[in-house]
């Protein structure tokens, strides 16, 4: 993991949290440039925790004070989050940012967490992820939803080792 990563993870969360004072949240570093060693595009995800989705309209209006833009298209892929971007407007350019919004006490929640975890104390589980990647990388070429679709098989048998209940 090149040293900016875990420090531009920082910056993003310390302006996050200063966005969302006064809405309990935890954020957390996820996606490969959250795991030492993982080859990733330089994009940053994180993943904002909440209670509920009571105050969804006060912390998206927050988020887009700080840049992030709502994508409510990606939540038919995944309904238990909701997505954030930030970044270039032209969606041909890659985005700075990822930002995962969901329940802190969710399955999801503990799903990506644990497959981040996993990533970091398995060196053999990320060899594979990343090998994987690489593959995806070069058949898939810029088509983002082949790309994630390929990755879903390795992901699973990940999070099942990481003690995850995957359907």
């Amino acid at each position: 993991m090149p040293p900016a990563w875990p420090r531009a993870y920082q910056q993003e969360a310390d302006l996050i949290a200063e966005a969302l004072v006064g809405v309990p949240h935890a954020i957390e570093h996820i996606g490969s440039t959250a795991v030492p060693g993982l080859p990733a595009k330089p994009v940053i995800d994180l993943m904002v925790g909440v209670a509920d989705y009571r105050r969804s309209d006060e912390i998206r209006e927050a988020l887009q004070a700080v840049g992030y833009v709502w994508d409510p298209a990606a939540e038919k892929h995944e309904p238990a989050r909701k997505v954030f971007r930030k970044g270039p407007a032209d969606r041909r350019h890659l985005r700075s940012h990822h930002l995962h919004l969901t329940i802190v006490s969710g399955d999801y929640w503990r799903r990506i967490l644990a497959f981040r975890d996993q990533l970091r104390r398995d060196p053999l589980a990320a060899a594979e992820y990343a090998a994987v990647k690489a593959e995806l990388l070069h058949s898939c070429g810029d088509n983002s939803r082949a790309y994630t679709r390929g990755k879903r098989e390795v992901v699973k048998r990940i999070e099942r080792a990481a003690g995850v209940d995957v359907p």
